[in-house]
Order: C-alpha cells, then structure tokens, then sequence
C-alpha cells in the first residue's frame, strides 16, 4: 500500500451557501497523486458517529470529483444547522481495492446573517 499523509483539515462553510472546495491530493512526499491511483471516495459529514450525516459526497453521484492532484466536494447547502461537525475522505485505491483514509475534517458551519 502506498504511503499517504495524513491531512487534516478546517472547512468553514455559511449555513444556505452551495458547497464548492477544492483539496490538494498529495502523497507523503507531497507530489501530486495522480487520479488513477483511486476507483472511488466518499466523504460524510456528521455530529458524531452514530448520528446521520448532514452531507455525504461521493464520486457514485459526482458530488465528490477527482481529478490529477485535486479533489472538489460540490454540494447545494441545505441549510444544516451551525456547529461543529467531524468527516474524513475514505478513498479505494485501484492497485489492491484497499480503503485508506488519509484525510480528516473539522466541519463548521456557521449561521448566516441574511435570511
């Protein structure tokens, strides 16, 4: 198995707002990874673990996309209530069908101003 970074991130995003955010896909080198290295990645975004998700991204319905070295999640906000929240990536790495999960997320969504 290839040897990943990693990454943890701080998404902040405004309650009402459409979701667009682009990741830099790095290996533990930091060189871009190529989009061949996964089949798929999904993403779900949660209070706690046991509580359902608030958003799930996922290249089955291309809210997750990937490309050479990037990753976008696009998604309409559906107006989820502010916090914080917690998510990571789970990609499936083509070479061996193995999950690996090498980046985590804090989530927040703050509350909007204008209604």
């Amino acid at each position: 198995m290839a040897n990943y970074k990693i990454s943890e991130l701080h998404i902040i995003v405004v309650r009402g707002d459409d979701i667009d955010i682009n990741i830099a896909l790095l290996d533990a080198v930091g060189a871009s990874v190529p989009l061949s290295t996964f089949t798929s990645a999904k993403c779900q975004v949660r209070k706690s673990r046991n509580e359902a998700p608030i958003y799930t991204f996922d290249t089955s319905d291309n809210s997750i996309v990937i490309t050479d070295g990037n990753l976008q999640l696009v998604q309409s906000n559906q107006g989820e209530g502010p916090g914080i929240y917690s998510a990571d990536i789970e990609f499936i790495l083509s070479a061996t069908s193995q999950r690996v999960t090498p980046i985590k997320i804090r989530w927040e969504v703050l509350d909007d101003a204008t209604l």
